[in-house]
């Protein structure tokens, strides 16, 4: 389970962190900063003993847990490659109202060092800021940073609702702040294009090679907080295609998405829940599948760096078509995290994949132990 090149690099930058830090200075228009996760899984059990119908090439048991990215833990060996990741970002200012972002990330599923982020920001006023060019598309509460394992309680979040095709988009955004029955609140609006060649995602469906664009993709979303309570509403439409560049067909769809997450934050104890709710319709053949989701999770916080966290996911697909090969999965965990400062953690989880798919991976039963840093 050796790691690549370019993760391992970045990792040993998250070590080196006050050294970057120092070079950049307090007063510098330049700021780095960085995250790293070191993630090890192992399948402790699986139904499935053979490599998948869609994908002979996945061997199993095997278990997805970054379906962006094909992060799938494969047979019963140790693995570092489905989970781990590391990135840096730098924030440049040379002004006071404008700023320059970019970030990369390197992951041991997919080890070239990818531009994740690439975008200068305006504030506008003291209430509005512009952004334009590469950012993360923020279909769900967790999108925005999803790959900072320090961010959250479990190792990743949920597949069952976080697990998409397509993780960015190239284009801008709108920002609006201001306060509301006592609460702070935020509303974005954004729109842009994104193409992925070779996609991840459908790696696990697929064999071939697929070439994913979403065009004309609009959104927005509205988040509110206060005091112990957090919600946020977020929608995200776009016309999207998938091509086969081995068969030479391009299946296109229009995609709808809404998802409502609702966290509270007591102290020691906290809740973590969402819903989403997504509907693509395949235009050429005539038929739609929606898929609702959700995930939902309490913790317990003690002992000073302690938490432990309980989750339940779940993920349906419905279609038109009666033909069409579904999927359907749900998942139990039980997660163990120790803060060793403010800046990193270890974590052990537990989880119980149940899969009522079409003949896909079958039940299992994984084991993690992660790492996370931030810097």
């Amino acid at each position: 389970m050796p790691l690549s090149r370019p993760l391992l690099a970045l990792l040993l930058a998250a070590g080196a962190s006050p050294g970057l830090a120092a070079e950049a200075g307090n007063a510098s228009p330049l700021k780095i900063t960085g995250f790293a996760s070191l993630v090890l899984g192992v399948n402790l059990d699986g139904e499935r003993d053979q490599p998948l119908a869609y994908n002979p090439d996945i061997d199993c048991p095997c278990t997805v847990t970054n379906w962006t990215y094909n992060g799938i833990y494969e047979g019963r060996s140790v693995s570092a490659a489905p989970d781990s990741k590391a990135g840096v970002q730098f924030n440049y200012a040379p002004l006071r109202d404008l700023d320059f972002t970019v970030q990369l990330i390197s992951r041991g599923s997919d080890p070239k060092p990818a531009l994740e982020w690439a975008f200068a920001s305006y504030q506008l006023s003291d209430r509005v800021s512009l952004s334009l060019g590469r950012m993360r598309l923020p279909i769900y509460y967790y999108s925005d940073f999803h790959d900072v394992g320090f961010a959250y309680p479990w190792i990743t979040p949920p597949g069952e609702v976080y697990g998409w095709e397509v993780n960015n988009y190239n284009g801008g955004s709108l920002r609006f702040r201001d306060t509301l029955a006592d609460g702070e609140l935020t509303l974005r609006v954004f729109g842009g294009n994104e193409k992925v060649k070779d996609s991840g995602y459908y790696e696990t469906f697929s064999v071939d090679r697929i070439d994913v664009r979403w065009k004309h993709i609009a959104g927005a979303d509205l988040e509110w907080q206060r005091d112990w309570l957090t919600v946020r509403l977020g929608h995200v439409m776009a016309d999207g295609e998938s091509t086969d560049t081995a068969a030479g067909i391009t299946t296109p769809e229009d995609i709808r998405t809404t998802s409502l997450a609702v966290n509270g934050d007591f102290g020691a104890l906290f809740f973590l829940s969402e819903v989403g709710f997504l509907t693509r319709k395949f235009t050429a053949d005539g038929y739609s599948v929606d898929s609702p989701s959700f995930s939902i999770g309490g913790g317990y916080r003690f002992a000073d760096n302690w938490t432990a966290f309980l989750n339940y996911a779940w993920y349906r697909d419905n279609s038109t078509d009666p033909a069409f090969e579904y999927f359907r999965f749900s998942s139990s965990s039980a997660t163990l995290r120790y803060d060793i400062n403010k800046k990193s953690d270890v974590k052990l989880q537990y989880s119980v994949h149940d899969d009522d798919s079409f003949d896909y991976t079958g039940n299992s039963q994984l084991l993690r132990v992660a790492y996370d840093i931030v810097f």
